[in-house]
């Protein structure tokens, strides 16, 4: 830099409220007399006025960590494939169903008198025989009767082959679902959260790296999956270096930080430093993935049929 000698100091750590005065800055600044302060350092519109930033060298969005999802006992699967509206309607026809074939049974007894009328548990056994696809027999084998049964027939089918290809999609699919997807869940969620926001670098342990990083010393502590990051990542502002104002070495850090990114040099020594937890972030993927792989197809659990069994003993 022109025979010019650069004075580098190390970001310092203030405490959150007093890193926002760029007051403090400035004397640290004169204090130690540097020309370049290194440190992933986010420029705020506080600080922008008094002081110089360099290109940013590090670029990464705020993650938050979350426990792997776990799954759960899939009770409701049994009453998921239908709303709320069709269940209602399905319930009213029945016993409409009922009365109409008993109703009309009778109405011959009474008023034709041609034969005895079946008893209405005869009709109650085939009304729901058919609905549950077992089959059931008519007593009755006059036309107008058969009319009503075959009506029936062919509503039940609809409703039973749409319910049992749609029961099979909820019973298989994974029904483990993350605590937030992104920061927009927050407002309609019960997570609390923890936040450390007493370092002047809190903008960097709530970014990507530190999440990472804590997900690493998670694995090598317990040996195992616990933690994983939301889906969606929220936009960061970028790490840069800070300068006294109007210095005359902005310009050459900033040229020389975009020449490291046209090599390539800092997407490589990114990779070199950041935590591997790909496997953990994998299986968070495989426990909430929407559709099962082709070659390796969901296999039916006692937890799939928990719903199934509930239904049966009551």
């Amino acid at each position: 830099m022109k025979g010019r000698h650069l004075r580098i100091a190390t970001s310092p750590v203030f405490p959150y409220a007093i890193e926002q005065n760029y007051i403090r800055w400035n004397n640290f600044l004169s204090r130690t007399k540097c020309d370049l302060v290194m440190g992933a350092i986010a420029m705020t519109n506080i600080r922008l006025p008094v002081l110089d930033f360099s290109q940013g060298y590090y670029y990464t969005g705020i993650a938050f960590m979350i426990p792997m999802p776990g799954n759960s006992n899939n009770v409701a699967a049994v009453v998921k494939p239908f709303q709320l509206p069709v269940w209602i309607a399905i319930l009213t026809i029945l016993p409409c169903v009922l009365a109409a074939l008993y109703f009309s049974n009778r109405y011959r007894e009474i008023y034709l008198i041609e034969q005895p009328s079946s008893w209405l548990s005869t009709f109650f056994f085939y009304v729901f025989g058919v609905l549950l696809n077992q089959g059931a027999y008519c007593p009755d084998r006059r036309l107008f009767i058969r009319l009503i049964a075959i009506t029936w027939c062919l509503a039940a089918f609809v409703l039973v082959s749409s319910y049992n290809s749609l029961l099979i999609s909820y019973v298989t699919s994974p029904n483990a679902q993350p605590l937030i997807n992104s920061m927009a869940d927050l407002p309609n969620s019960s997570v609390e959260i923890v936040v450390d926001a007493g370092q002047a670098i809190d903008y960097v342990l709530s970014a990507l790296l530190a999440a990472l990083d804590a997900m690493k010393n998670d694995f090598l502590t317990t040996g195992k999956c616990d933690l994983t990051l939301a889906r969606q990542k929220e936009p960061g502002t970028p790490g840069t270096w800070v300068l006294t104002k109007n210095s005359p070495y902005t310009e050459y850090i900033s040229r020389g930080i975009l020449e490291m990114f046209a090599n390539g040099l800092l997407d490589i020594w990114t990779r070199w430093y950041q935590p591997d937890v790909r496997h953990c972030l994998d299986k968070a993927n495989k426990i909430i993935q929407l559709k099962p792989s082709k070659n390796n197809p969901p296999q039916l659990s006692l937890t799939n049929l928990t719903g199934a069994f509930v239904v049966l003993f009551m």
